[in-house]
């Protein structure tokens, strides 16, 4: 754990914290939450958001990007086991089953058969949703 200076970035002033792995999480999907309330139409890379929380909580890139990772591979592994993953505010990833099915092939017209596979989800919470609607 480490004492950052937390606050200054939502006009709240400085004000010390003790920053655990909870806040973390929490901050990772403050910045998520952050891009999908933007006005501005952009795209932001892994670096960009590691960037941007390093700034926020005063940890080195390093870590961030630490945290960072293991939080993806903790949704890609329970992905991986069939499982879902919900970040209550936030969405839920899941595991969909799709159906076999036919498909055409564009160039010669001809049916090919698609198998039936799992593919991962992303559902959008109501709290989101409302975020996004009335920002």
């Amino acid at each position: 754990m480490k004492q950052v200076g937390f606050g200054a970035c939502r006009n709240m002033g400085p004000l010390k914290k003790v920053l655990t792995r909870h806040d973390l999480w929490d901050l990772i999907v403050e910045v998520v939450l952050e891009l999908f309330l933007c006005k501005e139409a952009f795209a932001m890379t892994k670096a960009e958001i590691v960037e941007d929380i390093a700034t926020k909580t005063g940890l080195t890139k390093k870590d961030v990007a630490t945290a960072m990772d293991q939080f993806l591979e903790s949704i890609s592994k329970a992905l991986a086991e069939g499982k879902h993953y919900e970040i209550r505010g936030f969405g839920t990833f899941k595991v969909k089953a799709r159906k076999a099915r036919m498909a055409r092939n564009p160039r010669t017209g001809e049916a090919v058969p698609v198998p039936d596979r799992n593919v991962p989800v992303f559902k959008v919470s109501k709290e989101l949703k409302d975020m996004v609607s009335n920002a």
